[in-house]
């Protein structure tokens, strides 16, 4: 079988990288949930760090954590995960910033299962959102044919091969603020030969992220790489004011747009 192959190769299977700025008690969230990982030799925390307020080294070392640490400046968020990309020597990457946190401990198990008959180039599942009155929603993934329209699913609930981002020489975008991730995730999956869909959530995230609360921005961007990937302004912005139209239901009618989304 393929995943015994890679299960003897001294590398790990998941490099998790975790982008942070200046928020110690996020980093701690999850710092703390990738140490709650079974199988937690296989897993390898790379922790990038844009220059914060406070020792984050100290903070790594008194939650007796292993993560490589790499400090210093950068040019924003996208930025600092090619930085991440760059350090990563797993198998899969997944991205799991400051405050976010896994939803399921498992997550070895589960990607060495969906690897049985083949090597997945992008492995992805559901999310749970917390919202900011308390209440955690189910977030459930789309088939990644979806991509064309939007996420399928939530950025830290897909783990991207390296070989794969390494061979088509893929990046995050720095012209790009908000959408950056939706560009990067079509880039990969128009190089993937297969996907595998896990049926659980993978991450838990904080609502209110840039890409919510600047959400017309974010879209207005998501036209843009769909126009030049695609090559057509007409599907771009049909996607756009479908897209709007959502966000507005999301704002106007949460009950229904929560019910809509199960």
């Amino acid at each position: 079988m393929q995943d015994l192959a890679i299960e003897k190769r001294e590398v790990p299977l998941i490099s998790v990288v975790t982008v942070t700025l200046n928020d110690s008690e996020g980093l701690r969230k999850t710092i703390k949930s990738v140490k709650r990982l079974t199988e937690i030799d296989r897993i390898e925390h790379i922790i990038v760090d844009g220059g914060s307020n406070y020792e984050v080294s100290e903070l790594i070392d008194t939650l007796g954590s292993n993560a490589l640490l790499y400090s210093g400046p950068d040019k924003g968020l996208f930025d600092a995960m090619n930085k991440g990309i760059r350090q990563a020597t797993g198998t899969y990457v997944i991205f799991m910033n400051s405050g976010d946190c896994f939803a399921d401990n498992h997550i070895v198990r589960h990607v060495y299962e969906s690897m049985r008959t083949e090597i997945p180039d992008i492995i992805y599942g559901d999310s749970l959102e917390l919202l900011e009155s308390g209440t955690v929603v189910y977030k459930r993934g789309r088939s990644m044919r979806w991509i064309a329209i939007g996420m399928n699913t939530h950025h830290q609930s897909i783990l991207y091969r390296l070989e794969v981002i390494r061979q088509h020489h893929i990046h995050y975008n720095l012209e790009y603020r908000l959408a950056g991730d939706y560009e990067f995730t079509l880039l990969c999956y128009r190089a993937s030969r297969c996907t595998a869909r896990l049926q659980t959530p993978i991450s838990i995230f904080q609502s209110g992220g840039m890409s919510q609360t600047r959400y017309f921005e974010a879209h207005q961007e998501q036209a843009q790489i769909r126009g030049e990937v695609f090559r057509s302004r007409l599907f771009a912005n049909l996607v756009l004011y479908t897209q709007v139209l959502n966000g507005l239901l999301r704002r106007r009618l949460p009950g229904l747009y929560w019910w809509l989304k199960r």
